[in-house]
């Protein structure tokens, strides 16, 4: 970890910070001036050319722009983030582009989607006897790139948490940049932050980080680590991430804005011929980046969220379907399921289906009349009943998340091999919940090339096993010691004991009927493996 940053002036030199004393009442002042930072109707005309003054037109413009949006948003019942938060970057946006550092051309800021919560942040210019900068000089010969791109992401309590940042581009070695371009610095966490520091601060503390850590650019990691680009992308967050709890309990709109903004950063990482679906839960079960042999974490409550991104596999065929639930006509056609893979497909394997808003008039009748469909094939079928659906970008109509209905992936292939086990309410402690992983470890799905799911009801987890947690997630590293394990806490799970054996001959290991597909207090396990690597 390092040092906290100086706090810069508006011109970008430092300022000594020489006591405790004076720090803090640097923080008061901050925290007196947030009643100053907020936005009115009318500001007098004095007021205003000082405000403005030193700041590029172009860049005044920007401000303005943000100001008619958030005055718009506001008169539309659907503002996004707190006034607090708002007010404080209006003014280090406002600080920054006065800012001597910002006009030689040390960094340059970009707002993401116009919005003032996530900023592209270059630099642009590095110690110049410092290896990074020779890295950077060779990076813009070989690909064009002379900068370092950071990602600054602001939550709705800002400035009394840090932002998070992490490198974009390119791929760094040392300079204290983790894995996935997260950098370890002490003032980005909670205990090293101080609300008096400002972001032009930052910046300029990361530009001196990554030098005196002696970052080095990694030439060609990226072509390495990307092999090929993802055709499906399944997504899961957690309710709080995606919808704010104050948004909830305010105007629906302003719950609807925030989904969809969200989600629609998400879909803009991937490209646009890319499948993506995402889905939004009360909890979820991730395992860390890293290696497929990281403990998996059951995460009941906290942000969290995972994205599993599939390429395009020889022999193997995935596929997203939708069926919205219309009150005037809810039969299904046979050329709906069809046209998605479900019916008249002798190589569908896996199933993995889901319900949203279930908790509306009808919804569950509605998601169990779709499952009863294709229920009786000799599939995997796996799932269960979530909060919302975020994404579906392979829907031509605009989504409209206040809907119900049926969402998933069905996955089609002669290498596929899978199989589930249910847990129900008798599995309630370490011993039996290892029973039933023996029974998903007898089906000998081939561990390499393979995803583990779990679909847990929200009232199992922590409290179902006597105030210990992880016990599921625990059970099934244990037997499957290198198989990545993904999933969710929802409102209702789908699925049996099924097997798909090696030889593609479907095994049961009771008879199951509809009405035994749909359970609550259990947790269903399941293992896909999409064949062997050639």
């Amino acid at each position: 970890m390092l040092d906290q940053p100086i706090p810069t002036g508006q011109n970008g030199t430092t300022e000594e910070v020489t006591s405790e004393e004076e720090e803090d009442e640097e923080m008061a002042e901050d925290i007196e001036d947030l009643d100053h930072y907020e936005m009115k109707e009318e500001e007098p005309i004095s007021g205003k050319k000082s405000e403005d003054e030193g700041i590029e037109k172009e860049n005044l413009a920007i401000l303005e722009k943000i100001r008619k949006t958030q005055r718009q948003d506001h008169l539309n019942g659907a503002v996004s983030g707190s006034v607090q938060a708002s007010d404080r970057l209006m003014k280090e946006l406002r600080d920054i582009y006065r800012s001597q550092s910002y006009k030689a051309g040390i960094y340059s800021v970009e707002l993401i989607n116009d919005s003032l919560y996530d900023w592209h942040v270059k630099l642009q210019k590095v110690d110049p006897d410092s290896p990074l900068h020779s890295d950077l000089q060779i990076l813009k010969e070989k690909e064009g790139i002379e900068y370092i791109l950071l990602n600054f992401s602001f939550k709705d309590n800002f400035p009394f948490d840090p932002p998070f940042v992490r490198v974009v581009l390119p791929v760094l070695s040392g300079g204290y940049v983790l894995g996935g371009g997260a950098l370890c610095m002490e003032l980005l966490t909670k205990q090293g932050w101080s609300s008096a520091y400002s972001i032009e601060s930052v910046i300029m503390q990361i530009n001196a980080t990554l030098v005196k850590g002696k970052a080095r650019v990694q030439f060609g990691a990226n072509k390495q680590n990307v092999h090929i680009l993802p055709q499906t992308v399944l997504y899961m967050a957690d309710s709080e991430t995606f919808i704010s709890l104050e948004e909830c309990r305010g105007h629906k709109r302003a719950r609807k804005r925030t989904t969809m903004e969200a989600a629609f950063a998400l879909e803009k990482l991937f490209p646009k011929q890319c499948h993506i679906l995402g889905i939004v839960t009360p909890g979820i079960v991730v395992t860390p980046m890293g290696s497929g042999n990281n403990r998996p974490q059951e995460i009941e409550i906290g942000e969290s969220g995972f994205a599993l991104l599939f390429p395009q596999i020889e022999g193997i065929k995935i596929q997203p379907f939708h069926f919205i639930k219309d009150p005037k006509n809810l039969t299904l056609e046979r050329h709906q399921l069809t046209e998605v893979g479900l019916l008249d497909n002798p190589e569908l394997r896996v199933v993995l289906v889901f319900g949203y808003n279930c908790c509306k008039v009808g919804a569950n009748n509605y998601l169990q009349r779709v499952v009863s469909a294709f229920s009786d094939m000799n599939v995997i079928l796996a799932g269960g009943q979530v909060d919302n659906l975020a994404s579906l970008t392979s829907d031509k109509q605009p989504l409209d998340i206040d809907a119900t209905g049926v969402v998933g992936l069905s996955f089609s292939g002669h290498r596929i091999q899978s199989a589930t086990v249910l847990l129900n309410e008798d599995v309630n402690d370490e011993k039996t919940v290892e029973a039933a992983m023996q029974r998903l470890k007898a089906a000998n799905i081939p561990e390499r090339n393979t995803i583990g799911f779990m679909f847990a009801c929200v009232g199992r987890g922590f409290q179902y096993y006597r105030a210990k947690g992880n016990v599921e997630a625990d059970a099934f590293r244990k037997f499957f010691p290198s198989v990545p394990l993904f999933g969710f806490f929802g409102n209702g799970e789908i699925g049996c004991d099924r097997i798909v054996t090696g030889n593609f001959v479907l095994k049961k290991c009771n008879e199951v009927k509809d009405d035994d597909l749909f359970h609550s207090y259990t947790t269903i396990m399941v293992l896909i493996h999409l064949g062997s690597s050639k």
